[in-house]
């Protein structure tokens, strides 16, 4: 009779469904183990160091067994089973109403010097973990709170967590349930805001979370973050522009993009909307921009709103011509001609949004002088129109006075 079947009725060893071992010492640990920020014992923590043998039928077997012994036992999740004078005992199996996920972890080393010939020994080292079940079937959670208070004095807030309940449950449904919707719900009465995450793995009963609480930068309730910057400048055509740009975040960011827009005025038009944009993932951030021209209405050009406008008179000829002539070889004779016409040009040009219609200014001269029709020019771009006009008029003096330019207050 071999050693093996000598010893396995005494005590033996097996992982899974793997071949029995016969055992010649069974060292055993049992441990308590609780979390470092909590007196809530977590899992029970079981150790079996054991000495365990196996035959070979000769001595060039041995590489052979140690990878049967290494594939056979060196095992995670599977059942141990003990067996001393027939009573047995186990480590459980992982999954629900036994071991944590991973466990049992079994790990084997050769014993060189307890191994002769075909009796080769090993060390055997079986370790599980079983949780102990609290209240709503948890039994570990962890949770740390860390509160940042800003140079104004408010505070966000964040919370970071660990949770593991026992086997059969969905870890992030009672996180999202009781933990997060709860500070949801009473940050929103405040009007503050939440960014949660929730980060799982292969196993559901196990997850850790966080979620974050920054109150409130405006008057609007559910708008956690916002900026916003009004400012008025000329673009890159000369024109005044207005423009009220910014973001918001925040389940009430939308309505509080919508509200920075301002209503038009006699010295103020929409031109350009952008926004309220869609939420962006994950924050919910809303971006927005308003842009609107700056500008007058006047009595000489009703219906219009003047964005630019610009006006010119120029003169020019007048006096007497100069006639030079000689005889034969004699000195250049200087004579002084006809009368020469003064040419005085009025030009305007009109930027507006509006329409064309009816967009008659007064001229500055005498019609009777004209020379020729005005001459009109139209064109559109966008929403903005110019309108220009050119008269040129012939007088036999300059007039007196030369009329100066129109300006329009408001408009530079």
């Amino acid at each position: 009779m071999t050693r093996t079947a000598l010893l396995t009725p005494i005590s033996k060893i097996k992982v899974g469904s793997s071949d029995e071992y016969p055992v010649t010492k069974v060292t055993t640990t049992n441990r308590i183990v609780g979390l470092d920020d909590s007196n809530t014992d977590s899992y029970e923590e079981i150790t079996w160091q054991l000495e365990c043998g196996a035959e070979v039928s000769a001595p060039t077997s041995i590489t052979a067994l140690n990878e049967t012994l290494r594939s056979a036992l060196a095992k995670r999740g599977e059942l141990v089973t003990l067996t001393e004078l027939g009573a047995a005992r186990t480590l459980p199996a992982s999954g629900a109403g036994g071991s944590m996920i991973g466990y049992p972890r079994v790990e084997i080393t050769g014993i060189p010097e307890g191994s002769f010939g075909e009796h080769q020994m090993f060390t055997m080292r079986a370790t599980t973990r079983i949780p102990i079940v609290d209240g709503n079937d948890i039994w570990e959670h962890s949770q740390t709170t860390e509160t940042t208070t800003n140079i104004d004095g408010t505070q966000v807030t964040t919370v970071t967590g660990t949770l593991r309940m026992d086997q059969g449950n969905t870890a992030s449904s009672y996180v999202q349930t009781n933990i997060i919707g709860p500070a949801r719900t009473a940050a929103g009465l405040s009007g503050d805001g939440v960014v949660s995450k929730i980060k799982t793995g292969n196993d559901a009963a196990q997850c850790e979370y966080s979620y974050t609480i920054t109150p409130s930068t405006t008057s609007t309730a559910d708008v956690t973050q916002a900026s916003v910057e009004d400012r008025t400048a000329k673009d890159a055509t000369g024109r005044w522009v207005r423009t009220i740009s910014g973001y918001a975040m925040g389940a009430g960011a939308s309505t509080f993009a919508s509200a920075q827009q301002v209503a038009e005025s006699s010295n103020l038009k929409l031109i350009r909307t952008d926004g309220p944009s869609s939420p962006a993932v994950p924050d919910g951030r809303v971006n927005f921009n308003y842009q609107y021209a700056s500008g007058v209405t006047h009595t000489d050009f009703p219906g219009i709103f003047i964005t630019r406008m610009d006006e010119s008179v120029d003169q020019s000829g007048g006096g007497r011509e100069i006639l030079a002539s000689s005889y034969l070889q004699g000195d250049p004779e200087l004579r002084l001609g006809t009368q020469l016409p003064v040419a005085v040009t009025e030009s305007i040009s009109i930027e507006f949004i509006g329409s064309f219609t009816g967009i008659n200014p007064p001229v500055l001269l005498d019609e009777d002088n004209m020379v020729g029709t005005p001459r009109i020019s139209k064109k559109s771009s966008g929403v903005f129109n110019t309108w220009s006009r050119s008269i040129t008029y012939l007088y036999d003096t300059e007039p007196d006075p030369l009329p100066d330019p129109r300006s329009i207050d408001g408009i530079t």
